[in-house]
């Protein structure tokens, strides 16, 4: 009967993280969830011994490690540290291919989770729930960053649900495409300003400067922009009928909901 209650751990300065676990905190607050920040100093040692900490806190229902910390690697085994059962921002992995989201029985990775939540919006007019789970998306999403919190989850997560997924990063682009029941992906030897045009919905998490050309837009296509320094030109409106320039509030939902399925 207690509360649901997260632990935020916090070690790094920067200020993005604070502002993100800040507005966490309020986001639970309201909600009647119990979030605790904890600080930890930014070493890799120190943070490790956090997390074998809290995995071992039977009060603990999710944690939620700031990343980024210290580079890919160390990064990714801090992440498989993080005790399944408490993993409520779902950074243990996917299956190859996950079922649609449709319903929440599944603990999705949450920014993830929050854009095929967001797109599943009316207002987006790309999904419709009465179709059989599978082809409830109907249309072309192109994600650019395939990272492996982010853009590749949710590349996967659309395509197990019916849209055509352009994935794109700094090696190149992919389809990925259901097929017989399985996300299957290919090669695409196209430019992005090529896959931008034929794209009813596109969401880009790349972080640093970087921005991606408004007139190579497809007219009225729907943009969601992940990254905190912004993707997207300030005239994008002219070109996106519905743009989303940030979904932190979502995601802090999601966050919340998958503590709920741990639970």
């Amino acid at each position: 009967n207690r509360p649901l209650r997260i632990v935020g751990l916090l070690a790094t300065p920067d200020s993005g993280c604070r502002m993100y676990a800040e507005m966490t905190a309020r986001a639970c607050a309201s909600s009647g969830v119990t979030f605790d920040l904890q600080e930890a100093a930014h070493s890799f040692d120190a943070v490790a011994a956090s997390i074998r900490c809290l995995n071992a806190d039977d009060s603990l229902d999710g944690l939620i490690v700031y990343f980024p910390l210290f580079g890919a690697d160390e990064d990714a085994t801090l992440r498989a540290l993080i005790s399944r059962r408490i993993d409520v921002e779902g950074l243990s992995g996917l299956p190859r291919s996950p079922a649609p989201p449709c319903l929440q029985t599944a603990v999705y990775p949450c920014t993830a989770l929050a854009v095929v939540r967001a797109l599943q919006h009316p207002t987006a007019a790309l999904y419709d729930a009465a179709r059989p789970a599978g082809s409830r998306f109907d249309g072309t999403v192109t994600v650019v960053n395939r990272s492996p919190t982010v853009g590749a989850p949710l590349a996967r997560m659309l395509a197990a649900d019916g849209a055509r997924v352009f994935s794109v990063d700094i090696t190149g682009a992919e389809l990925l495409s259901l097929r017989a029941g399985e996300v299957v992906t290919s090669p695409v030897y196209a430019e992005l300003d090529e896959l931008l045009g034929q794209s009813d919905a596109v969401v880009s998490a790349v972080p640093g400067s970087f921005s991606l050309d408004t007139a190579a837009l497809k007219p009225g296509c729907v943009a969601v922009d992940l990254s905190e320094h912004g993707n997207f030109g300030d005239d994008v409106r002219e070109r996106a009928r519905v743009f989303a320039p940030r979904i932190g509030g979502v995601t802090i939902l999601m966050l919340q909901i998958n503590a709920l399925v741990l639970r």
